[in-house]
C-alpha cells in the first residue's frame, strides 16, 4: 500500500509535467504525438493505481506515519516557484484582512506595460461595487501577452452563467460547486460568498501549483499608465449588445486581482502561452486534455464526445491558433480563444 500511495502523485505529477509541455508551439507533429501518447499512459496508470488503493481498503491521499514527514517537506519545497515562496494552502483568518495596510511584492511587469509609463495604484473604489450579473460576462485583454490566462478565466466565468443560474433543487450541489469556478480562488468573500473588497488591502489567491493548492499573497494595487490613468491590466464588462454599448469601465474589481496573484506566481505579466489549458487547471483543478486538430483527429467522433460534455457542463473549451491563425476568420495567430457557445 504505501508503494501505490507515492506511485499515485508521481504519475499525476508526470501527467501535468506532459501537459505543460503539449501548451508549447515549438514541438514537431512526431514529438507531439510521442508525448500525447505517454501523456495518456500516465493519466490511465494513475487511475489503475488510484482504483488497486480503493480495492485494498485506502482512500488515495492517505499516507502512512512513515511517509507523511517526507512528503510533507516534497510540497513545501515545491512551494518555490519563480523567486516566490508560496505557503501551502490553509484557509486564513478575518484577521487577515484587518489591520495596517498591506504592501507585498509586485509581479514584475511585460515590457509593453514598462513602455506606458507604468505605476501601481489603487483602482477605483467603485469597481468593489460592481457584481458579475446573469449577462454574459467578457474578460479583456491588457497589454502583454496574457491571452491564455484571461480566455481561460472568460470560459469560466461563462460556465459559470450558463450553470449557475437554474434553481431546480436535483441540481443544487453542483450548482453551489459550479459558480464558483475562478470566483472561489481569491479572498475575502462577503457574507454571500462573492469576493470582496479587504479592509488593509491584502488578499490571497488559492492556485494548485507543483501538486498542491497554493496561497499567494497580493496587495490591491494594480498596473496604471502615470501619464494617462489608464489601466495597464485586464479587465471586464458585459457581452456588447445593440441596445448595451462597450463599456468603459475595468469590471469587478476582484478579476484583475485575481490576475495578479497568477501572474505573481509565474514570474510576471511577461507569461508567454497559446493554450489556456494549463491556467484553468492551476485556478481550478480541472484536469485538462488537450486535442490536437491534424493527424489522426476523428472530427465526427470528437465532436459528439465535446458536445454532450458541454451540454451537460462538464467540459470547459478553448481554443490556441498557430502560425496561420485561421485563414481569413479573423482569428489572430499564436492567440488564444474561450468558445463560449
Amino acid at each position: 500500500m504505501p508503494t501505490l500511495h507515492k506511485a499515485f502523485p508521481l504519475y499525476i505529477s508526470a501527467a501535468e509535467q506532459y501537459s505543460l509541455i503539449l501548451s508549447t508551439q515549438t514541438l514537431s507533429d512526431d514529438a507531439r504525438n510521442t508525448i500525447k501518447k505517454r501523456w495518456r499512459l500516465v493519466l490511465e496508470r494513475a487511475e489503475k493505481v488510484k482504483k488497486r488503493i480503493e480495492d485494498l481498503g485506502g482512500h488515495v491521499g492517505k499516507v502512512g506515519a512513515g511517509d507523511e514527514a517526507e512528503e510533507q517537506a516534497i510540497r513545501i519545497r515545491g512551494g518555490l516557484t519563480n523567486g516566490v515562496k508560496l505557503d501551502l494552502w490553509s484557509a486564513p483568518s478575518s484577521s487577515m484582512f484587518k489591520g495596517m495596510k498591506a504592501v507585498e511584492s509586485q509581479p514584475e511587469l511585460a515590457k509593453e506595460q514598462e513602455a506606458m509609463d507604468p505605476e501601481w495604484a489603487e483602482m477605483d473604489p467603485a469597481a468593489w461595487d460592481q457584481h458579475l450579473t446573469t449577462d454574459r460576462w467578457l474578460v479583456r485583454q491588457g497589454p502583454g501577452a496574457d491571452c491564455s490566462v484571461v480566455a481561460g478565466v472568460g470560459a469560466c466565468l461563462d460556465h459559470n452563467r450558463r450553470f449557475g443560474t437554474t434553481v431546480s433543487p436535483l441540481i443544487l450541489t453542483f450548482l453551489r460547486s459550479s459558480r464558483q469556478l475562478v470566483q472561489s480562488a481569491i479572498l475575502p468573500k462577503s457574507a454571500g460568498g462573492s469576493p470582496s473588497r479587504s479592509e488593509n488591502g491584502r488578499h490571497v489567491v488559492k492556485l494548485l501549483l507543483n501538486g498542491c493548492w497554493r496561497s499567494v499573497l497580493i496587495d490591491s494595487l494594480l498596473p496604471h499608465s502615470r501619464s494617462t490613468g489608464l489601466p495597464l491590466h485586464a479587465t471586464s464588462h458585459p457581452a456588447v449588445t445593440p441596445e448595451r454599448p462597450l463599456a468603459s469601465s475595468v469590471g469587478p474589481a476582484w478579476i484583475p486581482l485575481l490576475l495578479k496573484g497568477y501572474f505573481k506566481a509565474h514570474g510576471g505579466y511577461s507569461l508567454r502561452g497559446s493554450n489556456p489549458a494549463p491556467d484553468v487547471y492551476t485556478l481550478t483543478g480541472w484536469i485538462p486534455e488537450r486535442i490536437g486538430l491534424r493527424d489522426g483527429f476523428q472530427r465526427e467522433k470528437e465532436w459528439r464526445r465535446v458536445k454532450e460534455a458541454w451540454d451537460g457542463g462538464n467540459v470547459i473549451v478553448t481554443l490556441g491558433t498557430g502560425s496561420r491563425g485561421s485563414c481569413g476568420d479573423g482569428l489572430v495567430p499564436y492567440h488564444a480563444y474561450a468558445v463560449l457557445g
